[in-house]
C-alpha cells in the first residue's frame, strides 16, 4: 500500500524504524506528501540527536489543523438494545 511504503521512507528519513507503525498512521491519516517534505527537511538538519522526536515536535504543532484524508466510520447507526431477563422467584 502507497501509504505503508510513505511511512517506512519516513521512518528511513528519521532514523526512527522502531516507530514505524506511527509513521505509517500519519501516512494514512493525513497528507503523504506534506509529511515526506517535514521529515526530509528535518533529516537534513545538523545537531539533532532526537530527529523521530524533532519530526513529531514540528509536525504536531500543526497536526490538528490539517484535514484527515481517511473518512470517518458512521456510528450515527443505532445500536441494538440488549435485553434484561428477569426471573421471579416463586415463594
Amino acid at each position: 500500500m502507497r501509504h505503508q511504503a510513505l511511512g517506512l521512507a519516513i521512518a528511513d528519513l528519521l532514523g526512527d524504524r522502531q516507530h514505524k507503525a506511527l509513521y505509517i498512521k500519519f501516512a494514512k491519516e493525513h497528507n503523504g506528501e506534506l509529511l515526506l517534505t517535514v521529515a526530509k527537511d528535518v533529516s537534513t538538519r545538523k545537531g539533532i540527536k532526537n530527529k523521530g522526536a524533532y519530526f513529531m515536535k514540528i509536525f504536531g504543532t500543526f497536526r490538528k489543523s490539517l484535514p484527515r484524508t481517511v473518512a470517518k466510520k458512521n456510528n450515527d447507526t443505532p445500536k441494538p438494545k440488549q435485553l434484561k431477563l428477569r426471573l421471579r422467584v416463586r415463594k
